[in-house]
């Protein structure tokens, strides 16, 4: 048997690894993401009535979002990492920043 079928040699291409920081971004915008999300369909089914409890759900959602925001911009600045999973995290993040944005927008336009 040749040297070239030799299967125990083992070949790494690559340094990189994934960090568990662009996981825990993408983790807290999820859950962020989907506290805004069922804040603001109970709300609708509610006639429009926004409760404190909603009010303190998108507070919530808003400390998730700036956190996970801050570990996946960490997570990318770093070397040597899959920045897939940072890059995702720094979108999901960021549109839920946007998204509180508006909901705040309409909120101060209405009062």
């Amino acid at each position: 048997m040749s040297s070239r079928f030799n299967l125990s040699k083992k070949y790494k291409f690559t340094d990189k690894k994934i960090d568990n920081l662009s996981i825990m971004g993408i983790i807290l915008g999820s859950i962020s993401l989907l506290a805004l999300i069922a804040a603001i369909i109970i709300s609708f089914f509610n006639d429009g009535q926004a409760f404190i409890r909603f009010g303190l759900t998108v507070i919530l959602a808003l400390i998730f979002s700036i956190v996970g925001e801050v570990l996946s911009i960490i997570s990318r600045l770093q070397p040597d990492n899959y920045y897939i999973l940072s890059d995702t995290g720094i979108v999901i993040n960021t549109i839920n920043l946007f998204f509180i944005m508006y909901i705040v927008g309409l909120g101060i336009m209405n009062y």
